[in-house]
C-alpha cells in the first residue's frame, strides 16, 4: 500500500480525526469488496452510506484544530501489509475504547 498526504475526518473544515490516506489502488479496492460480501452476509454494516475513504487513523481530536500545519508536512511510504484488523470504536466521555473484532491475514501460512 502506498501512503499519500493527510486526510482529516469527517469533514476537512471540522476535523475530529487526524489520518494518513491510503491510495486506493486495484489491491484495496478487491479487498473491500469481498469484506464488502462477507459483511452484507453477517449484516455488518447495514445502511453505511459514507463513501469509503482508506486510512490510517493517527490521533483523534479533542477539539477543532486548523489541519493547515499538518498538511504542510510532506510524508509519503510504500508498506507491505500481512493483516488488516477490523477495529470497533466505542466513544465515551473519557476518550476511545477500540477492540479487535476480527483479523484477516493477507498472506497464506
Amino acid at each position: 500500500l502506498r501512503i499519500e498526504g493527510w486526510v482529516f475526518l469527517p469533514k476537512p473544515e471540522q476535523p475530529k480525526i487526524v489520518a494518513l490516506g491510503i491510495d486506493h489502488s486495484r489491491a484495496l479496492s478487491c479487498f473491500r469488496h469481498q469484506l464488502n460480501s462477507v459483511f452484507e452476509e453477517k449484516s455488518i454494516g447495514a445502511g453505511e452510506t459514507r463513501r469509503f475513504v482508506p486510512h490510517l487513523t493517527i490521533a483523534r481530536a479533542t477539539s477543532l484544530f486548523n489541519g493547515a500545519t499538518i498538511k504542510s508536512i510532506r510524508f509519503t511510504a510504500d508498506f507491505t501489509v500481512k493483516n488488516i484488523d477490523l477495529m470497533k470504536s466505542e466513544l465515551h466521555p473519557s476518550g476511545a475504547s477500540y477492540s479487535i473484532i476480527q483479523t484477516f491475514s493477507l498472506f497464506q501460512k
